[in-house]
């Protein structure tokens, strides 16, 4: 009897491999799967070795980037604007450059060098024109440089980062998207961030991966990095296009002009320019720039203001650091309510904390074109962030052209001077009796105070906007950086001719 149990076992055993070997992938073990998907996908891009074998690598892009939360208006998103990247990482002796050429609407144009040694991290301008010296970073930061920001946008490395933690992915199975097949593995990238990578099922090779993030902004998103027209380099395969898409409206496209390997290309970029000197650094303080009107000079990089009337305070821009500027003002005039908040413009980085005065019940001044912004951070889902003002109705004040808020204390006139090349409705403050313009934007000084010459287009539409109302002034602040006086800007403006502020952008780049 006990041999007929065993002939029994065995005989089940065995049909039980062979029914297993047979059987679809289906049944495979979700990671078994994964692992494998990983693997034909990394072959497809030239194998493990042949990116092992990669001890420099120097990629140039340039392409176009949506001004999502920095276009004209919030109802016109769709603007674009050119950007370029260069980033070199040497595996030997591991450093990383990573050099962006930034460009906002108005003419601004922000081109900065980040480097990162194996003793020394730090960053500067190039060339020297608004920002002065040399900032030290953190070297901390190099492996989030290095990894997050460069390597996890390339598929041999992103795939490599994949093998490198093989039982934790998982299998999600065959989607269809857009017409297109798709296998699906899950990545635990890191502790916060899981990654969904997926593959064509013909060529192997990793057409995209997603991920799911809560933008303070926007709520939640579905980012998708999506690659395409790969190209042979040494033996691995890198796409020459990225498309970088949020909730499938278009973010980022970018090309890699250039992509060298194993040359040493850019070592120049690693040198330190020692005749640069130090960064200028905007140290914190409450100035009262003229009697009751204070300014958060430096208040995590922006300059907000505090207008004290004579039963209320007004409050101007909600940056990231609008919390600690109502704690401030509450701390400086204890018992004193905060009437209301003025938002210059739409953009993120003066009304992107708008949440912080909405869970407060604080009204809103601005103009009319900055509603539908408002409306939209109330109704924005979160998964993450608990802001407090889901479903809210924020009451908001708009008004057309100018607006005058006074009392026995202070008197400001609030002043469209939109539409111009940066925003499509553009408040300024007017202290008429202080001879002082606070504006966002349409002015930003160098580091010491100076101007940034040449000029740039949205420059003359202040001046244009000055002088059309007939405005007097003398000292002109801004939410950034320095002041500059109205006399040294007037005399610049009258000294850069017709053509070179034509051609002001293109010197600039």
């Amino acid at each position: 009897m006990r041999n007929v149990f065993l002939l029994f076992f065995v005989l089940v055993f065995c049909l039980s491999i062979g029914v297993r070997a047979q059987a679809p992938d289906y049944y495979l073990p979700a990671f078994t799967k994964a692992i494998s998907l990983v693997v034909d996908g990394m072959k497809a891009l030239g194998g493990e070795e042949n990116t092992k074998n990669i001890k420099y690598l120097y990629i140039d892009y340039t392409g176009q980037k949506y001004m999502d939360g920095q276009s004209v208006s919030f109802n016109k998103d769709n603007v674009s604007l050119p950007f370029q990247n260069t980033v070199v990482v040497d595996f030997e002796k591991d450093r990383v450059v990573n050099e962006v050429v930034n460009r906002f609407l108005g003419g601004y144009i922000f081109h900065f060098r980040s480097v990162y040694t194996d003793s020394s991290a730090f960053s500067y301008e190039v060339p020297q024109m608004r920002f002065s010296g040399v900032t030290n970073l953190s070297l901390a930061d190099k492996n989030v440089v290095k990894n997050d920001v460069i390597l996890r946008n390339l598929p041999n490395y992103l795939l490599k980062a994949a093998l490198d933690k093989k039982l934790t992915l998982r299998y999600l199975g065959l989607k269809e998207e857009g017409g297109e097949n798709y296998e699906v593995v899950a990545f635990p990238y890191n502790t916060t961030l899981t990654l969904d990578l997926y593959f064509d099922p013909s060529s192997k090779l990793l057409k995209k991966f997603e991920f799911f993030t809560d933008n303070i902004i926007h709520g939640n998103q579905r980012l998708s990095y999506q690659f395409s027209d790969y190209k042979d380099f040494n033996g691995v395969l890198f796409p020459q296009v990225k498309t970088v898409t949020s909730n499938g409206k278009l973010v980022r496209k970018e090309f890699a002009s250039t992509i060298i390997i194993n040359e040493r290309k850019g070592e120049a970029l690693f040198v330190k320019p020692v005749q640069y000197g130090a960064s200028e650094i905007l140290p914190f303080a409450t100035k009262e720039i003229g009697k009751n009107i204070f300014m958060l000079e430096g208040l995590s990089g922006y300059n907000p203001l505090i207008l004290n009337f004579k039963d209320h305070l007004v409050l101007v821009e909600a940056p990231a650091a609008a919390q600690e500027a109502i704690a401030i003002a509450e701390k400086k005039f204890p018992g004193k309510p905060i009437k209301n908040v003025v938002i210059t413009h739409y953009h993120e980085d003066h009304a992107g904390r708008l949440d912080c005065f909405i869970k407060k019940d604080i009204p809103i001044i601005t103009t009319p074109d900055n509603v539908s912004y408002i409306r939209h951070l109330t109704q924005a889902q979160h998964s993450l962030f608990a802001l407090g003002i889901e479903n809210k109705k924020p009451v908001v004040e708009t008004f057309v052209g100018s607006k005058t808020l006074q009392d026995d204390s202070l008197q400001v006139q609030l002043i469209d001077f939109g539409p111009n090349s940066h925003a499509q409705e553009l408040l300024v403050l007017y202290f008429p009796k202080e001879k002082i313009l606070y504006q966002a934007d349409l002015l930003i000084s160098t580091d010491k105070g100076g101007l940034v010459k040449p000029l740039i287009p949205v420059n003359f539409e202040l001046y244009q906007q000055i002088k059309k109302h007939k405005l007097k002034v003398e000292t002109i602040y801004g939410v950034h950086w320095k002041a500059v006086k109205f006399a040294d800007f007037e005399n610049a403006i009258k000294a850069q001719t017709p053509q070179a502020k034509i051609n002001s952008e293109n010197t600039r780049s």
